[in-house]
């Protein structure tokens, strides 16, 4: 298995009518060194045929299934999967903007020590994910 910078590792339940935004996103980074590992746990709508959708037409997006456990089941079997130098944990009903995961490497780079990024975010509403407003918590990396 050929190592990569970062692994972008989603748990995914259910979750058709957000997804190909997800994986857009994910598609769309101005760093392209990345793997997505998409854990389908138990989903019983379209997500998989989404997920396999992209897989065809890139091969840095990874499908696996298992059997409903919960989202944190999901992660760790990511975990177990990933091969990048860093993690990237992304929820199926969440977008990352294009830069994310370059600006993230840039930091990271800076630090140069064993670090956790977390940036600020904004919250969509259900009918518009881009109708978004600031969750509250700002954070000064």
């Amino acid at each position: 298995m050929s190592r990569r910078s970062i692994s972008i590792i989603i748990p995914l339940f259910n979750a058709e009518k957000y997804l190909r935004e997800t994986l857009e996103s994910v598609s769309s980074q101005t760093f392209s060194d990345w793997e997505c590992i998409i854990i389908d746990d138990g989903s019983t709508d379209s997500s998989k045929s989404i997920v396999q959708e992209f897989a065809r037409h890139d091969t840095r997006f990874k499908y696996y299934y298992q059997p409903n456990s919960g989202p944190s089941v999901a992660r760790n079997l990511g975990l177990t999967l990933s091969s990048g130098n860093y993690i990237q944990f992304l929820d199926a009903d969440d977008v990352i903007l294009p830069q994310r995961l370059e600006l993230m490497l840039e930091l990271s780079a800076k630090i140069k020590d064993n670090v956790i990024l977390y940036s600020n975010f904004l919250c969509g509403q259900d009918t518009d994910i881009y109708n978004t407003y600031p969750f509250g918590r700002p954070v000064d990396i």
